[in-house]
Protein backbone atom coordinates (compact mmCIF):
# COMPACT_ATOMS: atom_id res chain seq x y z
CA UNK A 1 0.00 0.00 0.00
CA UNK A 2 1.32 3.40 -0.66
CA UNK A 3 0.41 6.56 1.29
CA UNK A 4 0.11 10.00 0.60
CA UNK A 5 1.69 12.79 3.62
CA UNK A 6 -0.65 15.82 4.01
CA UNK A 7 0.20 19.01 6.23
CA UNK A 8 -2.64 19.46 8.47
CA UNK A 9 -5.96 20.63 8.28
CA UNK A 10 -6.23 19.03 4.79
CA UNK A 11 -7.25 15.89 6.09
CA UNK A 12 -9.57 17.71 8.28
CA UNK A 13 -10.99 18.99 4.93
CA UNK A 14 -10.59 15.57 3.15
CA UNK A 15 -12.67 13.95 6.07
CA UNK A 16 -14.80 16.59 7.44
CA UNK A 17 -15.35 19.46 4.43
CA UNK A 18 -16.06 17.35 1.37
CA UNK A 19 -12.79 18.22 -0.22
CA UNK A 20 -12.14 15.41 -2.89
CA UNK A 21 -9.51 16.63 -4.74
CA UNK A 22 -5.77 16.95 -3.82
CA UNK A 23 -3.46 19.42 -5.26
CA UNK A 24 -0.07 19.55 -6.43
CA UNK A 25 2.46 20.38 -8.47
CA UNK A 26 3.14 16.69 -10.22
CA UNK A 27 0.76 13.73 -11.37
CA UNK A 28 0.79 10.32 -9.58
CA UNK A 29 2.31 7.34 -10.45
CA UNK A 30 -0.22 5.98 -13.19
CA UNK A 31 -0.30 2.53 -11.70
CA UNK A 32 -2.03 4.24 -8.26
CA UNK A 33 -4.78 5.16 -10.18
CA UNK A 34 -7.72 3.37 -9.27
CA UNK A 35 -5.62 1.79 -6.40
CA UNK A 36 -6.73 2.56 -2.18
CA UNK A 37 -3.87 4.71 -0.81
CA UNK A 38 -3.59 5.85 2.70
CA UNK A 39 -4.40 9.56 3.94
CA UNK A 40 -1.34 10.55 6.67
CA UNK A 41 -1.56 13.47 8.27
CA UNK A 42 1.51 14.60 8.91
CA UNK A 43 2.89 16.66 11.69
CA UNK A 44 3.03 19.81 10.04
CA UNK A 45 0.75 22.64 10.76
CA UNK A 46 -0.78 25.10 7.84
CA UNK A 47 -1.80 28.26 9.80
CA UNK A 48 -2.33 30.11 7.09
CA UNK A 49 -4.49 27.72 5.50
CA UNK A 50 -6.27 27.06 8.76
CA UNK A 51 -7.19 31.02 9.04
CA UNK A 52 -8.29 31.04 4.88
CA UNK A 53 -10.35 27.83 5.65
CA UNK A 54 -11.95 30.01 8.72
CA UNK A 55 -12.85 32.78 6.62
CA UNK A 56 -14.10 31.02 3.90
CA UNK A 57 -16.20 28.05 6.56
CA UNK A 58 -17.47 30.29 8.80
CA UNK A 59 -18.96 27.37 10.72
CA UNK A 60 -15.31 25.94 11.23
CA UNK A 61 -15.48 26.30 14.86
CA UNK A 62 -11.24 26.49 16.58
CA UNK A 63 -10.02 23.43 17.09
CA UNK A 64 -7.60 21.52 18.73
CA UNK A 65 -4.55 20.29 16.78
CA UNK A 66 -4.16 17.66 18.77
CA UNK A 67 -8.14 16.22 19.28
CA UNK A 68 -9.61 17.39 15.99
CA UNK A 69 -6.36 17.20 13.47
CA UNK A 70 -4.03 14.08 14.27
CA UNK A 71 -1.63 13.02 12.95
CA UNK A 72 -0.83 9.42 11.26
CA UNK A 73 -2.48 7.90 9.03
CA UNK A 74 -6.05 8.51 9.02
CA UNK A 75 -8.20 7.05 6.03
CA UNK A 76 -7.68 4.90 2.94
CA UNK A 77 -9.29 6.68 -0.30
CA UNK A 78 -9.39 5.36 -4.05
CA UNK A 79 -7.22 7.07 -6.46
CA UNK A 80 -9.92 7.56 -8.69
CA UNK A 81 -8.15 9.87 -11.45
CA UNK A 82 -5.70 12.82 -12.05
CA UNK A 83 -7.28 16.36 -13.84
CA UNK A 84 -5.25 19.02 -14.85
CA UNK A 85 -8.01 21.08 -16.07
CA UNK A 86 -10.41 22.53 -13.33
CA UNK A 87 -13.73 22.25 -15.61
CA UNK A 88 -13.29 18.02 -15.20
CA UNK A 89 -14.44 18.78 -11.18
CA UNK A 90 -17.58 19.19 -10.31
CA UNK A 91 -18.65 22.44 -9.77
CA UNK A 92 -18.72 22.50 -5.29
CA UNK A 93 -15.17 20.58 -5.97
CA UNK A 94 -14.10 23.53 -8.62
CA UNK A 95 -14.98 26.35 -6.70
CA UNK A 96 -14.46 25.35 -3.31
CA UNK A 97 -10.57 22.86 -3.28
CA UNK A 98 -8.95 23.49 -6.56
CA UNK A 99 -5.76 25.18 -7.09
CA UNK A 100 -3.98 23.07 -9.26
CA UNK A 101 -1.90 22.36 -11.28
CA UNK A 102 -2.64 18.70 -11.04
CA UNK A 103 -5.93 17.60 -9.14
CA UNK A 104 -5.48 14.02 -7.82
CA UNK A 105 -9.10 12.89 -7.07
CA UNK A 106 -10.02 11.00 -3.66
CA UNK A 107 -13.65 9.21 -3.82
CA UNK A 108 -14.41 5.88 -1.29
CA UNK A 109 -12.48 7.62 1.70
CA UNK A 110 -12.93 5.96 4.69
CA UNK A 111 -11.98 7.42 7.94
CA UNK A 112 -10.28 5.27 10.35
CA UNK A 113 -11.52 5.04 13.63
CA UNK A 114 -8.14 5.68 16.15
CA UNK A 115 -5.19 7.62 13.75
CA UNK A 116 -2.18 4.86 13.06
CA UNK A 117 0.82 7.31 14.02
CA UNK A 118 3.70 6.58 11.49
CA UNK A 119 6.02 8.60 9.97
CA UNK A 120 5.17 10.46 6.62
CA UNK A 121 7.58 11.20 3.55
CA UNK A 122 7.29 13.33 -0.08
CA UNK A 123 5.24 11.54 -2.83
CA UNK A 124 3.64 8.74 -2.49
CA UNK A 125 5.81 6.59 -0.02
CA UNK A 126 5.38 2.87 0.84
CA UNK A 127 3.65 2.11 4.19
CA UNK A 128 5.23 -0.51 6.17
CA UNK A 129 3.30 -4.16 6.74
CA UNK A 130 2.90 -3.70 10.05
CA UNK A 131 1.09 -0.26 9.57
CA UNK A 132 -0.79 -2.18 6.77
CA UNK A 133 -1.70 -4.68 9.18
CA UNK A 134 -3.60 -2.14 11.55
CA UNK A 135 -5.27 -0.43 9.03
CA UNK A 136 -6.75 -3.37 7.67
CA UNK A 137 -7.38 -4.17 11.41
CA UNK A 138 -9.56 -1.23 11.50
CA UNK A 139 -10.70 -0.93 8.37
CA UNK A 140 -12.64 -4.79 9.14
CA UNK A 141 -13.79 -2.92 12.58
CA UNK A 142 -15.47 -0.42 10.72
CA UNK A 143 -17.24 -3.26 8.87
CA UNK A 144 -18.31 -5.34 11.98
Amino acid sequence: MRALTLCRPWPFCILRLGKEVENRTWAPPRDLIGQDVALHAGDGWDARSYRKLQRRFPQLPVYSRSRDHPAGIVAIARLARVVTNPSELPPLQRQRWWIGPVGHVLEDIRELPRPIRCRGALGYWTVPDEIVRQIVDQLQEVRT
